[in-house]
C-alpha cells in the first residue's frame, strides 16, 4: 500500500537484519514477541485510519486492536503504550477534522474515541498491576518541577537521537522531514508519531525517577538509556522511510535533526551501549570499549571522556554524510545493510564473549548440563534449596534462585524442578 514491490522487498530485508529484529534472537526475553505484537498493532491502527469499509473501520479493526492490546500488555507491561498512542492518534485526528467540511461530526467522533482510550489508560493505572514498571509512569514527590523538566528534555532528546541513529539516519530523516505525502502515508506518519511520542515518554519516565541521586548538576545525567524500550519503533521507521524515499525533504528539518543526532551521539557515547539494553547502537559501545583499552577508564570531563565524545561525533557525522550523499535507493540500502551487519556482528560477538566468560563455565551451569546429559537423572525431580535466594548476577552466582522465578541450574535441565525446603522432602 505504501510502496512498490521493489521497495517492499528491500524494506523487508532491512527490517529483518536490523539489530532490533536480528540481535535479540539469542536472548530468552519477552521482546522477541513484544516487537511482533507492536508492529502488528501499528498496522491495525493504520488500517483503522485508512480503511474505506465502515464495518472494518468501526468494528473489525477496533476489536482486533483491543484483543491485541490485551495480549501485548500481558506479554510486556510496556504494551500500555498502545493505549497512550491511541489517545494521541485520535486527538490528532480530532484537531485535523476542524479543517474538514463535516468538522463538527468528525471532531466529536474523534474526540470521543480519544477520550475513551485515555479513560481506559487511567483505569489500567488504577486497577491493573503494573509490577516493576509502575514507577515509570508515576512522578516522585521529592523531584522539583525544574528537575523534572530538565531531565525530561534531556532524555527526550537522547531517545529521539537514539531512534534516528539506530534506524541508519536516512529512513528517519525521510519520514520525519518529508515535504509532501499522500493521505495513506500521512496516516502512517500519524500512527508512527503517536507510538513514538508514547514510547519515548514512558522510557523517559524511567530515567526521570532515578535521575536525582545527589546534589551535583551531573546527577541529572545519571541512570542509563534503555533503547530496547523503544526499539519496536525501528522497523516502523525503516518502513516509513522507504515509503517516502523518493519524496523531497525539508532542508531546515534535516539540519535540525542532524544536529540533534550528533548531540545525542555525543551524550550517548558516555554510556555503555551494549546488548541487551542498547543493541541497536552497540557500534558506539564497541568504540568506547576500544578507546578505554587504549587510554584507560573514562572519567567525567577527563581527556579520555572528550576523546570518546569526539569519536562518537565523527561516527555520527560519517553516517549522516554517507546517507545524505547517496541519492539512489540501492546505495542507501547497501549502506544500511553494512551498518546493520556490523552492528549485528558486534552484538553476537559480545553475546558469545559474555556467555563463555561469565555463564557457560560456571559451576551451576555445568552442573545443569551434567544433569541433563546423565541418563540416570532423567525424569527425576530436581529440588533447589529455597534458603539460597538472591540476585543472579554474572559476577556473583552464589544464589541458587531469584524470587523463585529464575535459576542458573535449570537453564539446560529438562527434568521437573521445584524450589522448596530440602529438610521436608515429602512436602
Amino acid at each position: 500500500e505504501l510502496m512498490n514491490k521493489r521497495l517492499a522487498f528491500i524494506t523487508t530485508i532491512l527490517v529483518g537484519i536490523s539489530p532490533a529484529s536480528f540481535s535479540d534472537v539469542p536472548y530468552v526475553m519477552a521482546e522477541n514477541l513484544f516487537f511482533v505484537l507492536m508492529v502488528t498493532a501499528a498496522y491495525l491502527l493504520y488500517k483503522t485510519l485508512t480503511s474505506k469499509s465502515k464495518l472494518a473501520k468501526f468494528i473489525v479493526y477496533p476489536l482486533l486492536i483491543g484483543a491485541l492490546t490485551f495480549i501485548t500488555y500481558m506479554t510486556k507491561v510496556l504494551g500500555i503504550i498502545l493505549l497512550i498512542a491511541m489517545g494521541i492518534m485520535f486527538s490528532i485526528k480530532a484537531l485535523e477534522s476542524i479543517k474538514m467540511k463535516n468538522s463538527k461530526h468528525s471532531f466529536f467522533k474523534n474526540s470521543l474515541i480519544a477520550f475513551f482510550f485515555v479513560s481506559v489508560f487511567a483505569i489500567v493505572l488504577k486497577f491493573l498491576p503494573l509490577y516493576q514498571y509502575a514507577n515509570y509512569l508515576l512522578l516522585k514527590d521529592q523531584n522539583t518541577f525544574a528537575q523534572i523538566l530538565f531531565s525530561a528534555l534531556f532524555w527526550i532528546s537522547i531517545y529521539g537521537g537514539y531512534l534516528i541513529l539506530s534506524s541508519g539516519f536516512i529512513p528517519a530523516i525521510k519520514i520525519f522531514s518529508t515535504k509532501s505525502t499522500t493521505a495513506k502515508k500521512r496516516a502512517y506518519l500519524i500512527v508512527l508519531g503517536s507510538l513514538a511520542v508514547a514510547g519515548i515518554v514512558v522510557a523517559m519516565k524511567h530515567n526521570i525517577n532515578i535521575a536525582f541521586l545527589n546534589t551535583t548538576i551531573f546527577s541529572l545525567l545519571s541512570g542509563r538509556p534503555l533503547g530496547r524500550y523503544i526499539d519496536y519503533l525501528l522497523p516502523l521507521i525503516i518502513i516509513g522511510g522507504f515509503a517516502t524515499i523518493n519524496t523531497k525533504i525539508n532542508k531546515k528539518a534535516t539540519y535540525i535533526l542532524s544536529a540533534l543526532t550528533i548531540i545525542s551521539a555525543i551524550l550517548l557515547s558516555t554510556y555503555d551501549l551494549i546488548p541487551i539494553n542498547n543493541s541497536s547502537l552497540s557500534i558506539f559501545g564497541a568504540a568506547r570499549i576500544i578507546l578505554e583499552k587504549l587510554v584507560g577508564q573514562v572519567e567525567l570531563l577527563s581527556t579520555s571522556y572528550f576523546l570518546i565524545c569526539i569519536v562518537a561525533a565523527m561516527i555520527a557525522i560519517m553516517i549522516i554524510g554517507a546517507s545524505l550523499k547517496c541519492k539512489k535507493v540501492t546505495s542507501i540500502a547497501l549502506i544500511l545493510v553494512a551498518l546493520f551487519m556490523i552492528t549485528n556482528t558486534i552484538n553476537y560477538s559480545i553475546a558469545i564473549y559474555n556467555s563463555e566468560t561469565y555463564w557457560y563455565n560456571g559451576e551451576q551451569m555445568q552442573l545443569g548440563l551434567w544433569i541433563n546429559d546423565n541418563k540416570e537423572m532423567r525424569g527425576k525431580t530436581i529440588l533447589i534449596d529455597e534458603k539460597y535466594e538472591g540476585k543472579l548476577l554474572k559476577l556473583d552466582q552464589n544464589a541458587l534462585h531469584e524470587a523463585r522465578s529464575a535459576t542458573i541450574l535449570g537453564f539446560w535441565i529438562r527434568n521437573p524442578m521445584k524450589i522448596g525446603n530440602t529438610q521436608d522432602l515429602k512436602g
